[in-house]
């Protein structure tokens, strides 16, 4: 809508302080992005599909910069594509997940909008929160740790390139 506020430069903790305060909003929320970790089930797959029994999608979380929170402290938001579906989809017929372009550990400046179930009658916390992103900017220097962090995974990505001179980045 023209003239609609969205606020910018939210920290995911603040959000999730205040779900239903932020429910359905539009927002900026500025935090380190990491995946979920992929549970895949044992079982006999087909050659065609070694994977068949891991998720076909896996979330990406967005957490605060600051690493002056706990992680408890922290919190961290669910990342959805505005279907509402996990960013990062399973290649077919493979282990890997493709997660677009976003990186694992880099600070981003996300918007988008909040929504939080209400709770059930004398419950105090939402049963479902997440953020439906539309956009996304990469935050290329916060502070000095968040500089440090993002020269060396400039230094790292530079290696990878360099690979036929003899040196090597251990992943």
């Amino acid at each position: 809508m023209p003239g609609e506020k969205i606020e910018e430069g939210l920290a995911p903790s603040q959000v999730l302080n205040n779900k239903l305060g932020y429910n359905g909003q539009k927002l900026v929320i500025r935090g380190k992005v990491s995946p979920e970790p992929a549970v895949c089930e044992k079982k006999e797959c087909p050659a065609e599909d070694p994977c068949c029994g891991c998720p076909l999608g896996r979330h990406l979380f967005i957490t605060d910069v600051s690493s002056v929170l706990s992680q408890k402290a922290q919190g961290r938001l669910r990342l959805l594509n505005t279907e509402g579906k996990p960013l990062c989809q399973r290649k077919e017929g493979k282990c890997e997940y493709d997660c677009q372009d976003w990186k694992e550990g880099v600070a981003y400046d996300v918007s988008g909008e909040f929504f939080a179930e209400r709770p059930p009658p004398g419950w105090q916390m939402s049963l479902e929160y997440y953020f439906l992103v539309s956009g996304k900017s990469e935050v290329r220097a916060v502070g000095l740790g968040e500089s440090l962090g993002n020269m060396f995974g400039e230094l790292k990505e530079m290696l990878k390139g360099v690979r036929s001179s003899g040196y090597y980045v251990i992943e």
